[in-house]
């Protein structure tokens, strides 16, 4: 039940019958953008990346209760950075991937973990 649920929330089917995914990256500010797949996925995520500017990037995580369950700090370049996930250790459910870039800029996506 709690399956068809997280799927009835993250996608909708058109009259065309193209599966949109309605859960896309959000930011302040537009000069960057933010891929996370496989979403769903049991844990284990690629997070894509392009940023306008170097410097460091800060990953954090959050259930839909607001509280932090993963957060790391990472180099990131002008271009695509790509970065590997490992939340396996995470229970089933609904998170949010934040990317906060200069202390300002901020990407943010949900994702869902699921297992069986």
């Amino acid at each position: 039940m709690l399956l068809c649920l997280i799927n009835a929330i993250l996608f909708a089917q058109t009259a065309d019958d193209q599966l949109i995914n309605p859960v896309e990256s959000q930011t302040t500010e537009n000069p960057s953008s933010l891929r996370l797949y496989p979403n769903p996925s049991t844990g284990s995520f690629t997070v894509e990346y392009k940023s306008a500017k170097s410097g460091k990037v800060h990953l954090k995580v959050v259930d839909m209760g607001g509280k932090q369950v993963f957060t790391a700090k990472e180099a990131v370049i002008q271009g695509t950075n790509t970065y590997h996930l490992n939340l396996n250790k995470l229970a089933s459910g609904i998170y949010i991937l934040e990317v906060i870039h200069h202390h300002k800029e901020i990407n943010r996506t949900k994702f869902v973990i699921q297992k069986s």
